[in-house]
């Protein structure tokens, strides 16, 4: 009898915990936690324009996902802008990263997934990109065909 006692509170102490772990850690939470992420994201792709700054979109949007390559001996920075029109001059970046210079075996490369965004960098006026030798502002590169850029964003 004492037995039984004691796996029936075994029992009902084990359903507490499972409805307490599916109410903490169930359905709703995980939605919650994705709801950053968009249910049909853009692909721009630099390739085609072959430039070294473009606005990605003119208006408010979320980066989720980066991949930049580079075919220069040198390093060059990759930059994002909140703006709807290419950076000039001396412009001030959002955010730049190093990109590492092509090696012998291959290009340099960058790649940032929206785990590195948590999930996403929010732009509230455009997306604008660039290439730069510069790390705090942009400064024009000659060669277009030198890089390859890939921007994930909504």
């Amino acid at each position: 009898m004492k037995k039984n006692l004691i796996i029936a509170g075994l029992v009902v102490v084990g359903l507490f915990v499972l409805i307490l772990f599916v109410r903490t850690f169930g359905t709703s939470s995980r939605e919650s936690a994705g709801a950053g992420l968009p249910d049909a994201a853009s692909e721009y792709d630099q390739v085609a324009s072959r430039s070294t700054k473009d606005v990605v979109k003119a208006d408010k949007g979320r980066v989720f996902a980066i991949r930049v390559e580079n075919d220069n001996t040198t390093p060059i920075y990759f930059q994002l802008y909140d703006r709807v029109t290419n950076p000039t001059g001396a412009s001030v970046p959002v955010i730049s990263f190093a990109v590492s210079p092509k090696q012998s075996y291959a290009s340099g490369s960058l790649t940032l997934d929206s785990s590195f965004f948590a999930p996403a960098l929010r732009f509230s006026t455009g997306i604008t990109w660039s290439v730069s030798p510069n790390f705090a502002t942009y400064a024009s590169t000659s060669d277009a065909t030198k890089h390859r850029v890939n921007i994930i964003f909504e």
